[in-house]
């Protein structure tokens, strides 16, 4: 039989108590505390019980629940719903799912044995509350309807690496290492684009001006110049300029052949180069055929002459050649021109050799 003590006389009470009643003490050894569908059973102090507290209605606490488990009968459409934020310092396990309409945030770890969904955004953060952002699972930025995955790395709370479903991906925050191939239909661009392997396809360099390569480049188109500061190999025979289809210029072979005039920076070979007036020391790389200025000069020497190089000077005025005390040589006595006169020089590297000296007054019959 329950003991109930009455709060105005002290006594036993073995029977039910009344609607609106109260009792002080302990009630001990019942086996149901119930009520009308509209009572409220409230209590002051504790409820201590060996058993379980079963509600089909609300069970609400003004203060704080304390309970080593909190578990549903398992029936389907069952669930445990809390309103307000829940602290829990130990973890949480669940058969089935768990679900909020705001945010799920631990700051120790998630982990599950069936995978994790979220239908909004997923970010990871440092270990310490309020720590930096490490990566974030959203979608695209500005269209809460988009349907385009984007995973973000961070570092220092900035994007420095970006996987994006339906646009640009990217990798700024160090190398990166692929163990097998990369297709690309798009451009794959970065400073240093490094293979242990071969590159095929296209090599666009629409922000990088150079390609550098250990190794070998297969079916290269370049707009700019191609520079090696070792040797560069052709497979084919012939060099042409443009695009496929473009004039052919070189031929290799046992000889090659040259298409065209040759030219390096800017001074054809059998193109006229003009000596500029009261020039001394004139230049004469990448060139063969020279004409003076209309001045009269000394010339001492020429500049920029190659081991082996021969070159044909025409007189367009007076023209003295020293040739006593510099390196230009040709016998002991400095050489005159006339406008119309012919000089050929050979350059060994050191000095200018005179070949030859055609002058025009001369009978040369």
């Amino acid at each position: 039989m329950a003991d109930y003590i009455s709060k105005y006389t002290g006594a036993q009470i073995d029977s039910a108590v009344a609607s609106g009643s109260s009792t002080t003490g302990v009630i001990n050894n019942f086996n149901t505390l119930s009520g009308s569908s509209t009572a409220t059973i409230s209590v002051g102090g504790g409820i201590n019980t060996l058993s379980h507290i079963t509600a089909s209605g609300n069970i609400s606490a003004s203060g704080i629940i304390y309970a080593s488990k909190f578990e549903s009968a398992g029936e389907s459409g069952e669930t445990i719903s809390f309103n307000d934020d829940l602290n829990i310092t130990g973890n949480i396990t669940a058969s089935g799912d768990i679900s909020a309409s705001g945010l799920i945030t631990a700051v120790g770890g998630i982990s599950s044995s069936k995978g994790l969904a979220s239908h909004d955004d997923i970010t990871l953060y440092d270990k310490s509350a309020g720590g930096d952002i490490l990566v974030k699972l959203h979608n695209q930025e500005g269209f809460a309807t988009s349907d385009d995955g984007i995973i973000d790395v961070y570092q220092n709370n900035s994007v420095k690496a970006r996987i994006h479903g339906n646009g640009t991906s990217y990798f700024n925050g160090g190398q990166v290492n692929f163990g097998s191939n990369i297709s690309a239909s798009g451009w794959i661009s970065g400073s240093n684009i490094g293979a242990s392997g071969t590159i095929n396809g296209t090599l666009g360099t629409a922000a990088q001006t150079n390609i550098t390569s250990v190794g070998t480049l297969t079916g290269l188109t370049t707009s700019g110049n191609v520079s090696a500061s070792g040797d560069l190999y052709v497979g084919g025979n012939d060099i042409y300029d443009g695009n496929s289809g473009g004039t052919k210029r070189i031929t290799l072979g046992a000889i090659n052949k040259f298409e065209g005039d040759i030219s390096s920076s800017g001074a054809t070979i059998y193109a006229k180069n003009t000596i500029a007036n009261d020039d001394a020391t004139p230049s004469v790389a990448n060139g063969t055929y020279f004409e003076t200025g209309t001045n009269t000069d000394t010339i001492t020497t020429f500049d920029g002459g190659s081991a082996g190089q021969i070159i044909n000077v025409i007189s367009k005025a007076a023209i003295t050649y020293d040739v006593t005390s510099t390196t230009l040589k040709c016998g002991t006595t400095d050489l005159v021109t006339a406008a119309g006169d012919l000089t050929s020089w050979l350059f060994d590297g050191t000095n200018w050799t005179c070949l030859g000296f055609t002058d025009q007054s001369d009978d040369l019959s």
